[in-house]
């Protein structure tokens, strides 16, 4: 049980806990070592801030690596508990978190030495607040587009409201008692969370200058499913909904009037049109990064990411169908990286 491990703990003097790091973890042996060590160099007091690595039933090495730092270091704390989903491991960290904040970041990322104070700074000022990412050491093609996709979005100023970057979050612990914890039903947790805190008229803040680096999908099925599942969990608004949804629609309809006529150019048609709206979003960002001689070199992938994603754009309308006739029976919890 989490209290067992808790109360177990060498403690340190809890008045003294600033921040609290919940890391949900499953399945991430090969990538937990380097997420805590990027933690615990940070420039904050390892006495002011403490981590709490939540294995959420991995079938691997992940909580015998945690439970090997926790042996080491006075500030990781090590839990577990069966399999239920992110919202469900990140609930149980929360439980278990002393800090008067709350900062998130998933097990496969590295954080920057100033990460915690600056998300503290922020809190001063707001309820919550999201940072971007980026990713990290990308090898091969599919990883390059996706790093391309996020230097558009976070760098060149390509987000459009309020990112849910659930890699990289922050909020004062008090905002649980206003509007709750993490909805365990939802598949995309982050953007529910902010979504409630909008609601209850919470501080909410973007601050694009504190990001991490996490570890991008290397195959196109782990994408293709990662990008659906993203899509699954809707927009806020009619214009997001236009964009995300309408060209998906518009896109599926012109595939199936191509089949029925037997006629390729109906589709290509529509391929071409879809292509150019979508870049359109982002054709300033772009730009930007088409200037910089430091991001230049992936202007290309970034080309690329928009054809990999007329795939997504194409199956979003058949699987949206499909999880309303077959809903999951509880969310995911994959990596999908491989």
């Amino acid at each position: 049980m989490y209290l067992d491990a808790f109360h177990n703990k060498v403690e340190t003097e809890v008045e003294n806990i600033v921040a609290s790091i919940i890391i949900p973890a499953h399945n991430e042996e090969t990538v937990l070592d380097d997420c805590l060590n990027s933690i615990l160099g940070v420039d904050f007091p390892k006495t002011q801030y403490e981590i709490i690595v939540v294995n959420d039933g991995s079938t691997d090495r992940t909580y015998e690596i945690a439970t090997s730092y926790q042996v080491k270091y006075q500030n990781v704390i090590a839990v577990s508990k069966t399999n239920g989903g992110k919202a469900s491991a990140q609930n149980y960290g929360l439980r278990v978190a002393r800090g008067r904040y709350i900062l998130i970041t998933d097990a496969d990322a590295a954080v920057n030495r100033d990460w915690i104070s600056r998300m503290i700074g922020h809190l001063e000022d707001y309820d919550i607040v999201i940072g971007a990412c980026y990713a990290k050491e990308p090898l091969n093609w599919l990883e390059k587009t996706q790093n391309a996709r996020y230097l558009a979005k976070f760098k060149y100023g390509g987000v459009r409201g309020l990112p849910p970057v659930g890699v990289n979050n922050a909020f004062k612990k008090g905002v649980i008692d206003i509007i709750g914890g993490f909805n365990e039903g939802k598949t995309s947790i982050t953007s529910d969370f902010i979504n409630r805190g909008k609601g209850k008229g919470l501080k909410i803040h973007y601050a694009p200058d504190i990001y991490v680096y996490t570890k991008c999908t290397s195959s196109i099925r782990g994408f293709f499913k990662q990008q659906l599942r993203w899509r699954e969990a809707g927009t806020s608004n009619l214009l997001s909904f236009g964009y995300t949804y309408g060209l998906s629609l518009f896109l599926f309809a012109f595939l199936l009037l191509s089949l029925y006529q037997k006629e390729i150019g109906y589709i290509i048609f529509a391929l071409v049109i879809t292509y150019a709206l979508s870049f359109s979003a982002y054709l300033v960002p772009f730009y930007k990064m088409l200037i910089n001689s430091e991001d230049r070199y992936f202007a290309t992938y970034f080309l690329l990411y928009e054809s990999v994603e007329l795939g997504v754009r194409l199956l979003l309308i058949p699987y949206i169908v499909y999880r309303l006739l077959v809903p999951r029976t509880k969310p995911t919890f994959e990596a999908q990286r491989e």
